[in-house]
């Protein structure tokens, strides 16, 4: 089998490093080598690399004794608090749109400057049922984040395929083992803890805790005298073998075991009744112990005290028997091994780095071929170009000739506008300066002019044709007065009188009354014609009798 077809798959810790040498058979991955090696204190603080070409010297060095120097792929499983996720869900849409989605959206899941980060997603489930849709998480990376481990692979001589974010290398080894019953899994490692509740393939939820067996492995390396380079020596004689009972190895005693591990336990506990409390209509069933720490002297029973919970290890489990006996201690490398399966896209286009092609006779003629071919079609294309542009020009020179023809056509137009304008005002003068009410003023000034002081205006009524009053003289020769000065005014047409009345007043004087209708208009009787005139006098007429004889009118 060639080095090529190997991977190395490798999980940076701060205090261990865990390394596996895989190669895909079908549809599985079969580890060849798997090992771990204590990292130097200050090369790696929460997954991000701070010397990355001291590291790559220890890595190169570690993979040359175990026999691996000459494997040149490489996987990373990144485990980081620094890595931001958020579970959301997507209506109902196909695989290869969810990319486009995320990015969209990217500023809403993590509202903050996400420049410097690096967003990708892992599909999760497709809901079916009443609520279709996709459950994804997505995840924001700093770039610099990831580009410390591209510098350790490129000082230590390795080629990227992929770099994995440790919770979906967690879901993808796990999901195969497929418990029907919903189960905690807990990766323990030295400075954390990595919990996924799953049913079977369905991940509920994960969750990440600060607590790890780092505590107990430094008390007991403190109490046993063992100096810093002796942790991964001291955390096998704190392991037990599955399903063998050991005493709690001297100096430490129960008490400090208890002690020790009360955060990491307390921490599982609390994570159990976040997990009931969100999902009531199911509830954790049992635990599952992994991870390097994960057979830590007491720790199981710690657990099933403290949650109540059958707690068993990974091992044990008849659905992970084929991964666990795949290698030695497999279970400290679920990361490391489910990093192959199906890992997220965590390689910003900014770090990869493309391999040279070889330098042979027939890619030099490949080359030169598409060369070519790409010069002939950019000078086709130049020269559509060159036309189409100087057919757009010519048009482009025939509007503005039309444009500057029609010219004149604007100027006229425009006058025309103004003209409008003009006759619209004058259309509206001569219409309020018709109205019948614009003689209203010049009635009444005629009223004041021409009327004796001796008369009484009680009331007026004025409206578009005319003015209605009510008057009130001292004798009747004093009401015909009135009548013949409201027929001399200019702005009366017909003056109309009615309802003359006499009566005495309180001091026993005489009171005339009357109402007259002024109607608007010219005034006839200026011009000597009396409207009246028939009334007063009749148009002569005449009659012949059947004798011949004339007789006049009367």
């Amino acid at each position: 089998m060639t080095a090529k077809a190997k991977v190395l798959n490798i999980e940076i810790g701060d205090r261990l490093t865990k390394v596996c040498c895989t190669v895909k058979k079908k549809r599985t991955y079969q580890i060849l080598e798997s090992f771990m090696f204590q990292m130097p204190d200050g090369y790696v603080t929460d997954g991000v690399v701070e010397n990355p070409e001291a590291l790559a010297g220890v890595l190169r060095a570690q993979l040359d004794a175990h026999g691996l120097g000459d494997i040149k792929n490489v996987i990373f499983a990144l485990s980081s608090g620094r890595i931001a996720s958020r579970e959301v869900k997507l209506p109902p849409m196909k695989e290869k749109l969810i990319a486009d989605v995320i990015r969209t959206n990217a500023t809403d899941y993590f509202p903050v400057d996400l420049t410097n980060y690096h967003v990708t997603y892992s599909l999760v489930e497709t809901v079916k049922g009443a609520e279709p849709g996709c459950r994804v998480n997505v995840m924001a990376a700093p770039v610099s984040l990831l580009a410390g481990y591209f510098n350790v692979a490129k000082a230590a001589g390795l080629s990227i395929q992929a770099i994995d974010a440790s919770g979906n290398s967690h879901y993808q080894a796990l999901k195969g083992i497929g418990e029907k019953s919903v189960t905690m899994y807990i990766d323990v490692d030295c400075t954390g803890s990595f919990v996924s509740f799953m049913q079977g393939d369905n991940l509920l939820m994960q969750r990440t805790f600060a607590y790890g067996g780092d505590e107990m492995i430094a008390r007991y390396m403190v109490m046993s005298g063992k100096s810093a380079d002796q942790y991964l020596e001291a955390l096998r004689e704190l392991t037990v073998d599955t399903g063998i009972p050991v005493a709690v190895p001297a100096p430490v005693s129960e008490q400090e075991v208890e002690t020790s591990l009360g955060r990491l336990v307390s921490s599982v506990a609390r994570s159990i009744d976040y997990f009931n409390s969100n999902h009531w209509e199911i509830a954790a069933q049992q635990i599952v112990l992994m991870g390097p720490c994960g057979k830590l002297v007491g720790l199981r029973e710690l657990i099933t005290a403290a949650t109540g919970l059958p707690t068993m290890y990974i091992d044990e489990l008849p659905g992970a028997v084929a991964m666990t006996n795949s290698a030695e201690n497999a279970s400290c490398y679920i990361s490391c091994i489910g990093s192959s399966i199906k890992p997220v896209d965590l390689m910003p286009q900014t770090l990869v780095t493309k391999g040279k092609p070889e330098k042979n006779e027939q890619s030099m003629r490949s080359g030169v071929f598409c060369c070519s071919a790409l010069v002939f079609l950019a000078i086709v294309l130049s020269a559509f170009a060159i036309f189409k542009y100087q057919e757009a020009n010519r048009q482009l020179e025939d509007t503005k000739s039309q444009i500057e023809s029609l010219e004149y056509a604007e100027d006229v137009y425009l006058t025309y506008l103004s003209y409008q304008k003009g006759q619209a005002a004058v259309q509206t003068i001569t219409g309020l300066a018709e109205q019948p009410n614009s003689r209203l003023t010049e009635f009444y000034r005629e009223l004041e002019k021409k009327m004796p002081s001796s008369i009484l205006l009680l009331s007026a009524t004025c409206t578009n044709e005319g003015v209605s009053m009510n008057v009130t003289t001292g004798s009747y020769t004093d009401a015909a007065a009135v009548i013949k000065q409201f027929r001399s005014f200019e702005s009366i047409s017909v003056v109309d009188v009615t309802s003359v009345s006499r009566a005495d007043d309180e001091r026993g004087g005489e009171r005339v009354s009357f109402s007259v209708t002024c109607t608007y208009g010219a005034n006839p009787y200026l011009n000597g014609t009396n409207p009246y005139g028939e009334l007063v006098t009749p148009a002569e007429t005449g009659t012949e009798t059947d004798t011949g004889t004339e007789t006049e009118a009367e």
